[in-house]
């Protein structure tokens, strides 16, 4: 209205129960309910503003849920769907045939890559048999859960605080999607956002994330409508995995599926090498690019000198 010193908007971390309240007063209750989880805090920040996200959604779900029973109206929508942007880096439930691209990519690596997979530095991409699906592949073969793996892509530079509150908004999405609610949750690629650039390191190793294949890297400008489009289908289209199925008890694997099925992993999960290890070559790779082999030599001999002096040492 023009009056300075009116704040407009709420901080998500001080004014919680606040938010919680104003979305369970003023959204109406014949209307489907979207609350889409997007906020984005540095380091330790960001556990806690997950944290505050998760507590809205729990609170408003109890207040839709207390409002049908007690005003008893039958056009009342007590359920509260839910929208997640979920990251590749990060443990993954993914399709068998990850493993054999991975494997495909690892035979043909560079011979630079192969250098440091021979010294130990590189080491294959990460995959563990999920325990469920290997039982179900031994009772039925022709089971859909026999083509599960865990995919280990946790990435060091983004720290433990950002991959905990990765790990809290997927168990609130998978509580919610195995209690029967629509959850709209999309992998998206490495982007170039300003989340990401502004840490040193890690703006250096992404530029050069393509030479260890198929990772790419996206600018913001061809990530934010694509992921767009995905929503736009998990609102829309009744077939999408975003809507359990019905008819029976929704089981995990139901929820992995529908991951599966929005991941736009940029390469991660078909990735030769484990994700924290290319990212230690990513500085050869910047090096050679602004110092050529020359540089990367005197780099190498030092790194080698070091070894030497800790080992007589």
């Amino acid at each position: 209205n023009g009056n300075k010193g009116v704040v407009v908007g709420a901080d998500l971390l001080k004014d919680t129960p606040a938010l919680a309240e104003w979305i369970s007063e003023t959204a109406p209750m014949d209307k489907e309910l979207y609350i889409c989880s997007y906020a984005y805090m540095d380091g330790g920040m960001f556990v806690r503003v997950s944290a505050a996200m998760d507590a809205i959604i729990r609170r408003v779900a109890e207040e839709r849920k207390r409002r049908k029973e007690e005003e008893k109206k039958d056009n009342y929508d007590d359920s509260v769907r839910l929208v997640y942007i979920d990251t590749p880096t990060h443990p993954h439930v993914v399709p068998v045939e990850c493993k054999a691209i991975s494997n495909m990519h690892y035979q043909s690596a560079s011979l630079f890559q192969k250098i440091f997979q021979a010294l130990g530095v590189l080491k294959p991409n990460g995959y563990v048999s999920v325990p469920a699906a290997a039982a179900a592949a031994k009772k039925s073969p022709s089971s859909s859960s026999s083509g599960e793996l865990l995919c280990d892509g946790l990435l060091p530079f983004q720290g433990p605080n950002y991959a905990v509150g990765k790990l809290l908004q997927r168990i609130r999405a998978m509580n919610a999607y195995l209690n029967g609610w629509k959850v709209s949750i999309t992998v998206g690629p490495g982007t170039a956002t300003n989340s990401v650039l502004h840490a040193k390191l890690a703006a250096k190793a992404v530029k050069y994330m393509h030479n260890f294949r198929p990772n790419e890297f996206f600018l913001v400008e061809t990530v934010k409508p694509l992921l767009f489009i995905f929503l736009v289908n998990d609102l829309l289209n009744p077939k999408s995995r975003s809507t359990p199925p019905s008819g029976g008890v929704v089981k995990a694997a139901d929820f992995f599926k529908a991951i599966v099925e929005n991941s736009w992993h940029g390469g991660v999960w078909c990735s030769a090498y484990l994700m924290r290890s290319t990212s230690k070559i990513t500085m050869f790779y910047y090096v050679l690019d602004k110092y050529g082999a020359l540089g990367v030599a005197l780099l190498m001999g030092f790194g080698v000198a070091v070894l030497r002096s800790l080992g007589t040492n």
